[in-house]
C-alpha cells in the first residue's frame, strides 16, 4: 500500500471544509504518513455525495498505518486513509467497523501533489458503500452552513414558542405574501433555508440580526 507523507488534515464530521475555511480553533493535525487508495470515478462520485463505509479487508490493511506528529512524538491513528481518483481526494477516519467518522480536505498545494501521485497508482479493488447522503443543507461554504443552522434554529424557536405573529412577519418578508397556517409557514421556510445559499438566506440572516438587536434593547 502506498503512502502520502507530511500533510495537514482537519477532520470534521459535517463535511470536508476547504482549507481556506479552516479555523484556528479546529483540530488541525500534522500527518507524518497516511495510506492512499485510488478508486474508480464512479466510486469517487459516490464518496463525494455520501458518507461511506469501507470493507473489513481495507480496515485491516490500514490499521495503525497513519502516523501523526503530536508534541514531538508520533501517535498512530487507527483507521485513516486518503481516497481519491485523478480529480479529487479526501482523507477519512473510520471506526473499527469501517464506518466514516470524519473527512478532511487538503491544503491546496498538498492536494495537487497528492492528486499527481494518485494518477500514477493502480486502481484498488475495494468495497465502498454509501451510509448517508450528504444533503443540500450540508453543502456550501462553512459560513453558509453555520448561518443556515443559525437561521433554522431561530425559525424552530419561533415555531416552538407558537409566536404566530412573528412567523407571519418573517414569512411575508421572505415570500411577499400573507399566510396564517403555522405548519405551512414553518415547512416552507425550512425548505427555503435548506436550499442553496442565496438572496433569501441573506435576507433572513439580516432580519434575525435586527430582531435580536431589538430584543436586547
Amino acid at each position: 500500500m502506498n503512502n502520502i507523507y507530511d500533510i495537514l488534515l482537519n477532520f470534521n464530521k459535517e463535511k470536508a471544509y476547504q482549507f481556506y475555511e479552516w479555523n484556528d480553533s479546529d483540530n488541525i493535525i500534522h500527518i507524518k504518513k497516511i495510506p492512499v487508495l485510488k478508486v474508480t470515478d464512479e466510486q469517487m462520485m459516490m464518496v463525494i455525495k455520501n458518507t461511506i463505509k469501507i470493507s473489513n479487508d481495507v480496515i485491516s490493511k490500514i490499521y495503525n498505518k497513519t502516523e501523526e506528529f503530536s508534541k514531538k512524538k508520533l501517535v498512530n491513528i487507527p483507521y485513516a486513509v486518503i481516497i481519491g481518483n485523478s480529480k479529487e481526494c479526501y482523507a477519512f477516519r473510520f471506526n473499527k467497523y469501517g464506518e466514516e467518522l470524519g473527512r478532511s480536505n487538503l491544503v491546496l498545494d498538498e492536494k495537487e501533489e497528492v492528486l499527481e501521485i494518485i494518477k500514477q497508482l493502480k486502481l484498488e479493488e475495494i468495497s465502498i458503500s454509501p451510509l448517508k447522503p450528504i444533503t443540500s443543507c450540508d453543502i456550501g461554504t462553512r459560513f453558509e452552513m453555520t448561518n443556515k443552522r443559525h437561521i433554522r434554529n431561530e425559525i424552530q424557536k419561533i415555531y416552538n414558542l407558537d409566536d404566530i405573529s412573528k412567523l407571519k412577519y418573517i414569512y411575508y418578508e421572505v415570500f411577499g405574501k400573507c399566510e396564517s397556517n403555522k405548519s405551512l409557514m414553518y415547512n416552507n421556510l425550512i425548505n427555503e433555508i435548506n436550499g442553496d445559499w442565496g438572496e433569501k438566506h441573506e435576507q433572513l440572516f439580516e432580519l434575525f440580526k435586527i430582531l435580536n438587536v431589538k430584543k436586547q434593547l
